[in-house]
This record gives C-alpha cells, structure tokens and sequence, in this order.
C-alpha cells in the first residue's frame, strides 16, 4: 500500500489542519476537536450541522461555508464521531435560532448523533434531526443493518436546506424542507472494487477482473448482487430506470442530477456516465435543471460511481440553485 500520510494515527487530525491552513477564508478548526466551523458565521440564521467517518473527502468539511452548513465534525475512518465532538460543534455555532443536525442513516451516526442532541437539550439548546436515507438499492431488501442507508444524495439536503435556512426561514421550516428533500431525492450506487483503508494496508474487499459490485454502499457494505461488468451506458441505463420509477419522474419534472465519483474514478468516465443520465431524462422530458459531475461524497479510493437525482419543486427549485460558497460545491 502506498500512501501519502504520516502516521495512521495522525490522518484526520493532519487532514483539518491542512483544510483550515489552505482555506481559511472559509474555514477553522475548533482546538481539541476534530470539528470545522465556518470562518464567518451569519448570527441570525439556523445553523446546520453533519458528519460522520472520514474518508468521504469532500465531504464534510467541504460542505461548510455560505450557503450549506455551518459545522462538520470528521470521525476516524469509517467510524462515527463521538457525542462530545458532536455537541462541541452543536456549542461552537450560533444556535440562538435552533440548530438542525443532517445525519446519514448508519446506526454509530443516528445514535451518537442522538445523544449530542440530547445533551444539548440539557443547555437549553434547540436541535432537530433529520436522517438521510436516499439508498433506492436497498429498496426491495427487508432490512440490511439500519436500513436504507445516506449517500450522495446528503449533498442536496446540505445544498437546500442551507439556503432555506439562510433565507431566515424557522428551525421547523428549515428541517421540514430538508424532509422534503430527503422524500425526494433517490441515490444508486455501483463499485468495482474494494476501498484501501489506511489502518488495514488493503482493500476492504477485492473484486475479480470483470465483475462489479452493484448497490453497494460508501463504507464497501455489501450490494445487492455482483454481476458481470457491463458498459457505462448499460450500467448508467439500469440505474436511471430505477430512479426514474423511484421519484415518479414523468414529463415536466424537474430534477438536479450529481454524478459521483467513489474516489478512484477518472472523470472521462463520469462524464460518459452524465452523458448517457442526461440523455435518458431529455427523452423522457424531464428538465435537468443542474448537473454536478465529479467526487461529492467518496469512499477512499474505491472505483466506483454513484447517480442522485432530486425532483424538485417551486420551493426546493431556487434553493438548489442559490449561492454557496464551500471547497466542496460553489453555486454563483
């Protein structure tokens, strides 16, 4: 295994410092916590929260600043954060207004995630929850660990509810619109091999030349079946029909479309991917109101690739489409 670190031990501590020193116009470190806060915080709005294991780079940290969330708190590798880092962000934004925890659906997430909520409860702090769990793939599965797990479709969650709550909008408005978004919003996931993770020095599974691990989720959980390798539009084809019939989609809807890379993905062929989606919902006549092509949500160094759509509405249109300004998604 060759990689670019110091000590295992040292990643995600070194990985913050290194986002805060390139990007501190954006962003800052709490001390002792591996929390990130906006550099420039806006007082009299909502404040948004999420996170979870590193090795998702961009995400979280790539997702604070103006716009999308306030706070990022980055476990180890795969791991949850613990309660007190979650709630040393919850402490360290402004929460006058109430704060709204993003949380995907891993079962170390939702019960850490949790309890930092109730302990903030006991400082008088308002916090709400809203859980992602966009993963269509576990649709037709009776129950895979906590369920339907959150995916690159988190993205569009941080994306609008960001900027409902920088419209003003309540606490209740603001995690209302995020349920909207997460009721709306359907991610399928396809890898072709395992992910390295540092502390094991190997992939968390191989894969046979030819074969390809379909459902997958971003931690290398299992899918829902391995099959021979298919071409991009074969692939891309059968994960927009379930999308489409997921969502509902006919003609005149509206959609955002994020094609995402898993880390080991060259854009060429995430391009091929986006090529093949887009054309699929044009003759469908459905309108791509936004594309976003690239790494969103990773997982190490796995190749591999995800598709989210979200239909939207009047309220949920222009929210996707306002400004932000985060190292992870810029929307001028």
């Amino acid at each position: 295994m060759k990689k670019f670190i110091n000590k295992v031990d040292d990643i995600v501590p070194e990985m913050l410092e290194g986002l805060t020193l390139a990007f501190p116009e954006i962003l800052k470190r709490l001390p002792d916590y591996e929390v990130v806060v906006r550099s420039e915080f806006d007082e009299n709005k909502v404040s948004l929260i999420s996170g979870g294991g590193s090795g998702h780079e961009p995400a979280h940290a790539g997702y604070v600043g103006k716009g999308m969330l306030d706070a990022a708190i980055a476990g180890p590798v795969f791991t949850s954060p613990t309660p007190d880092q979650i709630l040393a962000a919850i402490q360290n934004v402004p929460n006058k207004n109430g704060v709204l925890l993003i949380v995907k659906n891993y079962t170390g997430d939702v019960m850490n995630f949790e309890m930092a909520a109730q302990m903030a409860a006991t400082e008088d702090i308002k916090v709400e929850t809203v859980i992602v769990d966009e993963d269509i793939a576990l649709n037709d599965l009776n129950s895979v660990g906590a369920g339907k797990r959150g995916l690159a479709g988190t993205i569009f969650v941080h994306k609008i509810s960001g900027a409902k709550a920088m419209s003003g909008a309540s606490l209740a408005e603001v995690k209302a619109t995020a349920q909207k978004v997460v009721a709306n919003v359907a991610t399928f996931g396809i890898g072709l091999n395992g992910a390295t993770v540092p502390a094991n020095h190997k992939r968390g599974f191989e894969l046979s030349d030819g074969i390809a691990e379909v459902g997958l989720g971003i931690h290398g959980e299992p899918g829902l079946r391995q099959e021979p390798m298919k071409t991009a539009d074969e692939f891309t084809a059968m994960i927009m029909e379930k999308i489409i019939d997921s969502l509902k989609l006919t003609a005149n809807s509206k959609v955002g479309l994020l094609i995402n890379g898993l880390g080991a993905t060259p854009e060429m062929e995430l391009d091929i991917i986006a090529r093949k989606a887009i054309m699929m919902l044009k003759d469908l006549e459905v309108e791509v109101v936004k594309t976003w092509v690239g790494n969103y949500l990773t997982s190490i160094d796995m190749p591999g690739m995800s598709i989210s759509v979200v239909k939207l509405d009047d309220e949920t249109q222009p929210l996707l489409l306002a400004g932000a300004n985060t190292i992870g998604m810029k929307v001028l």
